[in-house]
């Protein structure tokens, strides 16, 4: 398990997007490929993401009557080039608003192709960020979050599917992340090791992004209208 302190987690979830107009899920992406990177040596790099499923592309469909996720998994493909964080920030978030809006779409078609291997190839390592779960929650409210182990949330003869799922969220104000993995495949020490390198990357990333003193735009900024990064430059100076 790792855990980000309340500080660095407010951050991350307000201030230290304001440099690059990110999201929280934008610096987790980054900081996880940066330290894939680094494990590996290698910057060309495919993950699988998984996502709730109710993104904006389903406002036309109506899922009133409808409980829980319709989960999305997708691979993720990108090509970290050279060390610089912010050039990788801008790549990871450009990346990711293309993909995401398919992500529903890969899936739908995953089960139609019949003769697909993305139906049954084992993947590497996923990644799912779950959110805050505690921002529609008050102390004096209905629901609270249980903090006691209630047991096992699948049968323990289940395989894995992946040889490292990562599964990251928000509690009592802290960025906590649990890892799941293969022994077969990996030792302790190697997960740790991993562990420890998100984290450190995850504060690295903030430290960047807190030190920025103006706004840098990237296309996506722009959706109403066609614009490369050359432009961009242009016009921003």
């Amino acid at each position: 398990m790792i855990q980000l302190e309340e500080e660095a987690t407010a951050l991350l979830l307000s201030k230290a997007n304001t440099p690059y107009n990110t999201t929280t899920y934008d610096l987790l992406i980054t900081s996880l490929m940066r330290t894939i990177k680094k494990h590996t040596k290698n910057g060309s790099i495919v993950v699988e993401l998984e996502s709730h499923g109710r993104h904006d592309s389903l406002t036309e469909v109506d899922i009133s009557r409808t409980v829980g996720w319709f989960t999305c998994l997708y691979p993720f493909y990108i090509e970290l080039k050279g060390e610089e964080i912010s050039c990788h920030i801008k790549e990871v978030k450009e990346q990711l608003k293309k993909v995401t809006n398919e992500a529903i779409t890969f899936g739908i078609l995953k089960y139609l192709v019949k003769d697909n291997d993305l139906a049954t190839e084992k993947r590497g390592l996923r990644f799912n960020y779950l959110g805050d779960f505690t921002r529609h929650l008050s102390d004096d409210g209905p629901f609270v979050l249980l903090t006691e182990q209630v047991g096992k949330n699948y049968d323990r003869k289940n395989s894995l599917t992946c040889l490292l799922d990562i599964n990251c969220f928000i509690s009592g104000g802290k960025l906590t992340g649990m890892l799941t993995y293969s022994k077969r495949k990996f030792k302790s020490e190697t997960i740790e090791s991993f562990a420890a390198s998100f984290v450190s990357h995850i504060r690295e990333v903030l430290g960047h992004c807190l030190k920025q003193d103006k706004i840098e735009f990237t296309p996506s900024d722009f959706d109403m209208v066609s614009i490369s990064p050359a432009e961009l430059k242009n016009l921003f100076g």
